[in-house]
């Protein structure tokens, strides 16, 4: 279990090891990248870091993470010979779990329009529901367009990839930025790193700005970038298996994702559109 702990004075934060990391550091230390933090004790069990303190504004903690992140990419790219296997499980996996997800919400639409009365969540998906199938909908034609894009390429950039990018994983000390909680690290794709921390904090910030700000420090390839969209326009799966306020609650976060989402796919739109012209 994580806690926090005193020793001489000093703030600690102990937590459950998941793996070996040795590899990770000597890796990072080799391609320059400092911003990291080892553990100031370890066991095959636990991790004992030093504790540092929030103190930035979460926005501007979301600045930092980007240009952090840009760095960590830039600094351990590499180029991969683009495989058809690779690309053929992509394309494949995300087409069968984009049209799982259209009939799930399909099923769940018809089961709640038998209803008389609709819970308070109910009444909300069911308003929104259109938005659902729209965004799936758009999922599905960029997975399209990635895939004839991609086929035209011989190599693809993968890079070392953190994994676990929450605003609470970046930790600033004497100016100086560190990733924490290294625990689900490895190399892929580049994208998918923001397409995690787009997961986990999409409901506090404004994410199409912030892509726009990574891209200005880690450039991705127009193919890139449909697969990325592609990915992000796949909405969470909405379970109502708890309270009312809890399905609620969800739901709510569930169109807000979708909200803003299409809005972020809107603006990429306009600039290629724009662009092409």
């Amino acid at each position: 279990m994580n806690k926090i702990l005193y020793r001489n004075n000093d703030k600690y934060f102990k937590k459950i090891k998941k793996r070996s990391k040795q590899e990770l550091y000597d890796y990072l230390k080799q391609r320059n990248f400092i911003n990291y933090l080892e553990p100031d004790e370890e066991t095959s069990s636990y991790e004992l870091f030093r504790y540092i303190e929030d103190t930035l504004p979460k926005e501007d903690k979301a600045i930092d993470l980007v240009y952090l992140l840009a760095l960590l990419h830039n600094k351990t790219t590499t180029y991969e010979e683009v495989t058809e296997e690779k690309v053929k499980t992509i394309y494949e996996d995300t087409k069968d779990y984009i049209i799982k997800l259209k009939n799930y919400y399909y099923n769940l639409q018809d089961y709640i329009e038998t209803k008389i009365y609709f819970s308070p969540a109910e009444y909300l998906l069911i308003r929104n529901i259109s938005s659902i199938y729209e965004i799936l909908n758009l999922s599905e034609k960029l997975l399209e367009e990635w895939l004839l894009l991609q086929q035209k390429e011989k190599t693809w950039k993968v890079a070392l990839l953190h994994q676990n990018l929450k605003l609470s994983n970046l930790k600033e000390e004497n100016n100086n930025y560190f990733f924490v909680n290294w625990d689900n690290y490895k190399k892929d794709l580049v994208i998918y790193d923001f397409i995690n921390f787009y997961n986990n904090e999409y409901k506090e910030l404004e994410m199409s700005s912030i892509l726009e700000l990574y891209q200005s420090k880690y450039p991705l390839s127009k193919t890139e970038l449909k697969l990325l969209l592609s990915l992000l326009a796949i909405p969470p799966k909405l379970e109502f298996n708890k309270s009312n306020y809890e399905n609620t609650v969800n739901t709510k976060y569930l169109i807000i994702y979708v909200e803003k989402t299409k809005d972020l796919i809107l603006k990429y739109n306009k600039k290629e559109q724009h662009s092409n012209k």
